[in-house]
């Protein structure tokens, strides 16, 4: 993710995120700090995070769910999550121009 965020993705699906999460990029619902780890989505099968130091590339996640689609969180000033609009996002959001058979 960003260089103050984390998350750690456990074989069963269970996606915990923690740090900074400005721009909702832990996917929480909201854009508190989280100290700890807080599980976030279930039934994801990988996850992307960006650990560029630029600003525009930091500050998202992306993940894949078992129903195949990508969803994204976080900062979107650009368009960057591909969601289709430059709002932030502070919950998982479905990519669905990607399809789902990524």
């Amino acid at each position: 993710m960003g260089i103050y965020d984390s998350y750690c993705l456990f074989s069963n699906g269970n996606l915990y995120t923690w740090g900074n999460n400005s721009y909702g990029e832990l996917g929480t619902g909201d854009t508190s700090v989280r100290y700890i780890p807080t599980l976030v989505a279930t039934n994801v099968t990988n996850a992307y995070g960006s650990w560029r130091h630029a600003f525009a590339t930091a500050a998202k996640l992306i993940i894949k769910k078992t129903d195949g689609y990508l969803y994204a969180t976080g900062y979107n000033g650009y368009g960057q999550l591909g969601v289709g609009d430059t709002s932030n996002r502070s919950t998982f959001t479905q990519i669905t121009s990607l399809g789902n058979s990524i």
